[in-house]
């Protein structure tokens, strides 16, 4: 029961030093979805100003005396097919920026707090049992002694300490137990979130090739 517990004890250090670990991957995706977010305001700036110039030779074309109406008919539908895939190109330039940075951004310091959080709790919590744990233990390491030397009127507290100790290592592995489904939960929720704020990002992109 013992090597299950330290186990337990183990893999709640695994994880939460996983999601430290994370962290700035976390940070450096962020830093990079920013670069992405600019350069694609660069992109949504340059293409209107493009569009607006072609816009313009269009209406130049319009108004001509040659006979080109079928060409000038062309160039405004591309125009505006142009058009479209700029706004298309603007929206997924908005939810890159409000569905993904800034949601992600404004729950890193949350998380870290979380998992500081996490590890004082456990730390707390796994002395204070292990101490009581430590305790039960000694007491009936003291009884089974004297029962040993012959005094069996000591049989009665043992059974009682023994109990006591054994209750005493059950509580403590549903400590560790409990303390490593909060801190997998802790890193799941951060998986969580990312799937949550890319959900508009990815639609927005399947727009841009409709």
């Amino acid at each position: 029961m013992e090597k299950e517990s330290n186990e337990l004890s183990f893999l709640f250090q695994q994880i939460i030093a996983d999601i430290k670990f994370s962290f700035p991957l976390w940070e450096d995706f962020t830093n990079k979805a920013v670069k992405l977010h600019s350069a694609l305001r660069c992109t949504v700036s340059a293409s209107n100003v493009f569009l607006d110039a072609f816009q313009k030779l269009i209406d130049a074309a319009v108004g001509s005396r040659g006979a080109n109406k079928d060409i000038r008919t062309s160039l405004t539908k591309l125009c505006l097919r142009h058009r479209t895939l700029e706004n298309r190109l603007k929206s997924y330039t908005i939810a890159v920026a409000e569905n993904l940075i800034t949601p992600v951004q404004e729950r890193m310091d949350d998380w870290k707090k979380g998992v500081v959080q996490l590890e004082k709790d456990h730390g707390r919590e796994y002395k204070k049992v292990h101490t009581e744990m430590k305790r039960a233990s000694q007491e009936t390491c003291r009884l089974q002694k004297k029962v040993n030397k012959g005094k069996l009127e000591y049989r009665g507290q043992l059974e009682v300490a023994t109990k006591e100790f054994n209750t005493k290592f059950s509580a403590l592995e549903a400590t560790e137990k409990n303390s490593v489904l909060l801190a997998s939960m802790e890193e799941r929720s951060h998986l969580c979130l990312l799937i949550e704020c890319l959900k508009p990002v990815v639609v927005g992109f399947r727009l841009l090739g409709s």
